[in-house]
């Protein structure tokens, strides 16, 4: 007896580790998702959850599942979407901004974006905030798809320059206000943006770096994935040498504007030092 019983419990176990995840996606009680084709679409995927389970086509399987889910996120937000509400809670969320609140005017910007997710305005406070909280790869994130949304918007350069100008990153920055300034010639933040770069650049330049912002500096330069294919670079990797033991081939470089591009990005990063 004892045997059937534990005869019985393997067969029930390997019949339940059989079902597939399609299959009980297909089952799960979901809610109402307001939409006739939705739900026909949900039914379909979890009909062929069900036969991928005994040994259909699964990737076609998978996709209906995927194509259900997507249909029903989609209309969430076509339901969600509110400009109106939107701008409102943008408002607010300008509130707590000019009070320095910067989580509940992240939390407001958050929602304002729920309603409306094609807002550059909401993603470009939300990124102002972001930045005087020191969250700078959220805060970048947020000014670049500002940028994406309206590249005429020059507020998500100035955003981004900011992100960049923070984490030291001058060259980026400087070329990211000069991509501004091609659709607002005369920002004042962007052209302030501009004269701070150009400051921490030639700091570096004519080596008024300190011991400890020098370290610092090449250390972030070194993470920097540009500077690394610089330095990988064979032709530029000559091309230093030549600086160092050739100066009649050094100053045939002079003439090639991107190699001294290239050479003014690892002055800049406090890796060469031009004497």
């Amino acid at each position: 007896m004892e045997a059937t019983r534990g005869d019985d419990a393997e067969r029930h176990r390997k019949q339940f580790s059989q079902v597939g995840l399609g299959q009980w996606r297909g089952n799960f009680p979901g809610p109402h998702y307001g939409s006739n084709y939705l739900r026909q679409r949900i039914s379909e995927a979890g009909c062929s959850g069900l036969k991928s389970s005994h040994g259909a086509s699964q990737p076609r399987d998978i996709e209906k599942l995927n194509d259900a889910e997507k249909a029903k996120k989609e209309l969430e937000q076509q339901e969600y979407f509110d400009p109106k509400l939107a701008d409102e809670e943008r408002e607010k969320g300008n509130e707590y901004f000019k009070q320095q609140k910067y989580p509940e005017a992240i939390k407001h910007y958050t929602e304002s974006l729920r309603r409306n997710p094609k807002d550059p305005k909401a993603y470009s406070n939300r990124a102002a905030c972001y930045t005087k909280l020191g969250a700078m790869p959220e805060g970048l994130k947020d000014a670049e798809k500002c940028i994406e949304l309206d590249p005429t918007f020059t507020k998500g350069y100035t955003r981004k320059g900011a992100v960049q100008f923070f984490m030291k990153e001058y060259e980026k920055a400087l070329e990211t206000y000069q991509e501004g300034l091609k659709h607002d010639a005369g920002n004042q933040e962007l052209l302030d943006g501009v004269r701070r770069c150009v400051q921490q650049i030639n700091k570096a330049s004519r080596g008024d770096l300190s011991p400890d912002e020098l370290k610092e500096r090449q250390a972030k330069g070194m993470q920097d994935p540009e500077i690394q294919n610089i330095l990988q670079d064979p032709v530029m990797r000559q091309v230093l040498i030549d600086f160092q033991e050739n100066p009649k081939a050094a100053q045939e470089h002079t003439k090639n504007p991107m190699v001294m591009n290239k050479i003014q990005k690892l002055v800049s990063a406090g890796i060469v030092q031009l004497r």
